[in-house]
């Protein structure tokens, strides 16, 4: 899988649960802050839209999770691994299925962002077209000064009157050129008082550039347009933003009494619902909580400094908790990148490495090393040291670079006479980028090509196991073949660092368990690109198994093994 590929998927992982998370926190916060106006109301409801936009694709710093990751875990900080060995073709299907998974998600999601994206775009389409189908209206007389005196009062002087008849009650549309559009027989329907109340409210939008916001919460949305708690976010700001224009109009006409009765009189005047395929809908009777708003403005509950100060600080505490707890439990999907075990000529490294240097490549041991190896070139057996009878193993000390080229390679020990031919096959080998955080590291690694007359040039075997190589090619399990039994295992090690990093997941190792029951070419086929792949490989080089048989007689086999990190 790609690093884009991975993020995306751990969005959408932490979207899943955060998104109700912080819905449920916001409903809280907006209960607490009633008491402070609808002002404070809305805005607890646009951050919620916001983090829960954002919040699943961010994650701690490493400091910053030290801190937090401890109030989420027991004190003694309990590490559990599992093991589970997989024949070949059982590992094969595993991974076949998690990536038919990963990719099944992977092109739902892809489709569903097109489809809101091209919902979207439709209702701009029609929005504009609304605007543009519609009349401009000349005032005289009162309506004229009702206009006039809301220019004044909400200090919106560019703002136009229009009439179309594919709306129902009064609405404003526009970003540049602000029009309130009406129904045509509005103006000569309603009481000097009603379309007072009618124009303030939609003055109120047009100065809280309401339907500029709209446009631009529909957009931040569509990265979870798909999560129906973010539908449901979307409906709460529309909501406290009717209540808090009723506000504003209420202030700028009779006061909320008579207003509540206008608002009242203008529901039952306008009998039919606004479309909903386009955007216009910033109106007066959008939120469908008349009820609620009536209340609200008939309630005489004078809002002081203190409720609200105290109102802002809860709201804060709470968000800033959630937001430090979700990120400390962050999921994260294994950054998972299937390598087929190649039993001809498997490729091996030795090494005992895992430290990062300072300003420096990454030191990466070779059986991790291995398992990233996608392109290589079998070493030629010089013909001069096989007329000699010289054989045995090259060790190799390779710089491995951001694009998986090797970069630098040098002879550390061997015979002389096949360093050279080591050396040419090796330079040619192309790896699979190793990450780190996600990004490319450079890697200090060993490699070792093991020459044997037996066998030509075997690249890869790892020393101790060269001989039971040699002998005999290693099968895979199944049919005549019974798999080897593991009567001895060994717990990888759980690292301080990887603990406090929270790094978890499953690493699967590939081996060959050989004719005495030892594990072989011990290496990562499928791992996590940190450092629990190295300790995987050292804790399955520990095993020991009763071997395999073939007609039975103790044969080498092809194994799989995968290795369970959790951390709870």
């Amino acid at each position: 899988m790609t690093h884009l590929q991975i993020t995306i998927l751990n969005y959408l992982l932490n979207a899943l649960w955060q998104v109700p998370v912080l819905f449920l926190v916001a409903t809280l916060a907006a209960r607490l802050a009633r008491s402070a106006g609808p002002h404070i109301e809305h805005r607890i409801w646009v951050a919620a839209l916001f983090l829960e936009v954002t919040l699943p694709a961010c994650a701690f710093a490493p400091a910053l999770r030290d801190l937090f990751l401890p109030l989420f875990q027991s004190r003694s900080g309990h590490v559990t691994t599992q093991t589970t060995i997989l024949g070949t073709t059982a590992a094969q299907s595993h991974s076949h299925l998690a990536a038919t998974i990963e990719s099944i998600a992977l092109l739902a999601y892809i489709a569903l962002l097109l489809y809101f994206a091209a919902r979207l775009l439709y209702r701009l389409h029609r929005t504009r077209a609304l605007h543009r189908a519609s009349h401009p209206i000349t005032l005289a007389g009162e309506p004229l000064t009702l206009w006039l005196r809301c220019t004044r009062i909400f200090s919106v002087h560019d703002a136009q009157l229009a009439t179309s008849a594919e709306i129902a009650g009064p609405s404003t549309i526009g970003i540049r050129r602000r029009t309130v559009l009406l129904p045509p027989s509005l103006l000569a329907d309603l009481s000097p008082e009603d379309l007072t109340a009618a124009l303030a409210h939609e003055f109120a939008h047009m100065r809280r550039r309401d339907f500029a916001k709209n446009l631009a919460y529909e957009l931040i949305a569509l990265p979870i347009a798909w999560h129906p708690l973010l539908w449901l976010t979307r409906h709460r700001i529309t909501e406290s933003r009717e209540m808090v224009c009723d506000e504003l109009a209420a202030e700028a006409t009779h006061g909320t009494t008579r207003y509540a009765h206008s608002l009242l009189r203008l529901a039952a005047s306008f009998s039919r619902h606004t479309p909903a395929a386009t955007l216009h809908t910033i109106g007066i009777l959008d939120a469908n909580i008349l009820e609620r708003r009536v209340m609200k403005l008939t309630r005489n509950h004078p809002i002081t400094a203190a409720s609200r100060r105290a109102a802002i600080v809860a709201a804060i505490a709470l968000g800033v908790a959630t937001c430090a707890s979700a990120m400390s439990l962050r999921l994260e999907v294994p950054a998972q990148a299937i390598i087929p075990m190649h039993t001809s000529a498997p490729v091996h490294a030795i090494g005992r490495f895992g430290a990062q240097q300072p300003n420096g490549p990454t030191r990466i041991s070779g059986g991790v090393m291995a398992g990233q190896l996608v392109s290589k070139v079998t070493p030629v057996y010089p013909q001069e040291a096989k007329e000699q009878g010289i054989q045995g193993a090259v060790v190799l000390h390779a710089i491995i670079d951001r694009d998986g080229t090797v970069k630098e390679l040098v002879a550390i020990s061997g015979p002389p006479e096949l360093q050279k031919s080591a050396i040419e096959a090796v330079k040619q080998w192309v790896y699979k980028p190793y990450l780190l955080n996600g990004e490319p590291q450079e890697v200090d690694t060993t490699i070792t090509v093991n020459y044997s007359l037996a066998n030509s040039a075997q690249s890869g075997s790892d020393p101790q196991s060269q001989a039971g190589n040699t002998r005999e090619e290693p099968y895979n399990v199944g049919g005549s073949v019974r798999p080897p039994v593991l009567v001895h295992d060994a717990n990888p090690e759980y690292s301080e660092a990887a603990k406090k990093a929270k790094l978890s997941g499953n690493v699967l190792v590939a081996l060959v368990v050989d004719s005495d029951g030892q594990p072989q070419n011990v290496h990562v086929a499928q791992g996590l690109n940190n450092e629990l792949d190295e300790k995987a490989v050292e804790a399955v080089q520990q095993y020991r198994f009763k071997p395999a048989t073939r007609d039975g007689e103790p044969v080498p086999v092809n194994l799989k093994v995968e290795v369970n990190f959790r951390i709870f």
